[in-house]
């Protein structure tokens, strides 16, 4: 799941650091 501007989907944040890729 890679939310391209969501917010990865888990984390409602402003482009959060994708960690859990």
């Amino acid at each position: 799941m890679r939310g391209s501007s969501r917010g990865e989907g888990t984390l409602r944040r402003p482009r959060p650091p994708l960690i859990r890729g």
